[in-house]
């Protein structure tokens, strides 16, 4: 059993069927956030304590910390890209998805700096078209933490936090030999958010998979005979609200699915 005491319901995890399954219970709040109404559902779940939040009445800043505390964990994309004079620029970023697997894509997006200008990051891949996912670890927290620094354009991020480049396949975008995957994409397209050259709002990129590499390690062969990652030998990082950073902790595996 797992209780989550104050805002949340808690959820006991039982075996039903030879499945997994979630029983969700009616919960109790130590907070005042609103009026009793008492339960609302079929499940006997509370509708009380919410509060509404309208995004058009609070500032910038409280928009950002709301938004990010409600969708996590987050996976970072750790891109690497080429300037047009070959320097090196690498930058971690956790609005980050996949989209499809046919054609192999995935997403992230990157904000306006608060000068107003575009990210180094942005304006390599719209320049060559080219650019790398590298996965993050818990072994190479750091190297990726130091190079959400902003340093000049003309400086190599890959020197500056110490990281090994590896000579990708098919684009020119160095891969990250400290990171246990690497994905090596082409640009589909980019859609500006919001009014580009305000901070705050942000360019959201897709991109095509061309190849992928993963450590030997962490690839195994499932028994209809496809590939896949090992994920739970990988201590991989996702970015929580604020400065808070985690690893995978509990997982449960549900059984039977067909579908998968």
């Amino acid at each position: 059993m797992r209780a989550v005491l104050g805002r949340c319901a808690y959820a006991t995890r039982a075996r039903k069927s030879g499945a997994a399954w979630l029983k969700t219970a009616a919960f109790s709040s130590a907070g005042n956030l609103g009026t009793k109404r008492g339960p609302n559902s079929a499940s006997g779940i509370d509708a009380d304590p919410f509060q509404t939040i309208d995004f058009a009445e609070i500032d910038l800043r409280t928009r950002y910390r709301i938004l990010c505390g409600a969708i996590l964990p987050r996976p970072i994309a750790w891109i690497s890209t080429v300037d047009s004079e070959g320097v090196n620029n690498v930058a971690p970023l956790s609005f980050f998805m996949p989209v499809t697997s046919d054609p192999p894509s995935l997403a992230f997006s990157l904000t306006t700096k608060k000068d107003g200008s575009l990210k180094d990051t942005l304006q390599n891949l719209k320049s060559n078209r080219q650019f790398v996912v590298n996965h993050v670890t818990s072994e190479c927290f750091m190297a990726m933490y130091e190079t959400s620094k902003e340093f000049d354009p003309t400086v190599d991020e890959f020197g500056m936090a110490k990281l090994t480049p590896i000579a990708s396949k098919l684009v020119a975008p160095s891969r990250i030999a400290e990171a246990p995957i690497h994905m090596e994409c082409e640009l589909i397209d980019t859609m500006p958010v919001g009014n580009i050259k305000n901070y705050g709002s942000s360019t959201l990129v897709v991109g095509r998979v061309l190849v992928t590499h993963v450590q030997d390690k962490y690839l195994e062969e499932r028994s209809d005979g496809a590939k896949a990652v090992r994920t739970q030998d990988m201590e991989t990082v996702a970015r929580l609200g604020g400065l808070e950073y985690g690893t995978i902790g509990n997982r449960w595996t549900l059984e039977q699915d067909t579908n998968w």
